[in-house]
């Protein structure tokens, strides 16, 4: 019989990453020495086995996973090390419908803010929160005004 410790547990939600802190994700990418534009890919390899990653890509995601899991631990106990971390059973957990919707909403959200603000020149964190009314309202007065009011110029003008 063997003496082996039970792991501890981490369950982590894909979309976990959405509420890191900037400082957090850096951090885990760093300790894993891992880019941002292969976060994605790694994260479905680790989560994802169906799609028969190549087990050095695995084994990167599931570093990565475990990386982002110690970072959010670490907000309710900054003394844990990434050691330590190294040695928990960090469990994927499937999305719910809502938390796949929600992600979906963010995402257009996050779009739509980005347009915003190129279109405006505001700030991302003002753009974000114009309401659409007033989205439509800067775009009228970019363009000319509303179109009843761009109408009763063009009468006029005739």
């Amino acid at each position: 019989m063997s003496s082996y410790l039970e792991p501890r547990t981490v369950v982590l939600r894909v979309t976990d990453t959405d509420r890191m802190t900037l400082l957090e994700f850096g951090r885990a990418l760093a300790a894993v020495d891992v880019r941002v534009p292969e976060v994605g890919p790694l994260l479905r390899a680790a989560f994802r086995p169906e799609l028969d990653a190549d087990p050095a890509t695995f084994e990167r995601g599931l570093e990565l996973a475990y990386a982002i899991a110690w970072q959010l631990e670490r907000r309710a106990d900054p003394s844990i090390s990434w050691e330590e971390a190294q040695t928990w059973d960090v469990q994927p957990a499937a999305p719910t419908p809502a938390e796949i919707e929600a992600a979906r909403i963010l995402t257009q959200g996050d779009e739509l803010v980005a347009k915003v603000a190129a279109g405006t020149g505001l700030p991302p964190e003002v753009a974000g929160a114009l309401t659409m009314s007033q989205v439509g309202a800067l775009g009228a007065a970019r363009s000319g005004g509303s179109r009843t009011a761009r109408r009763q110029r063009a009468r006029v003008r005739r």
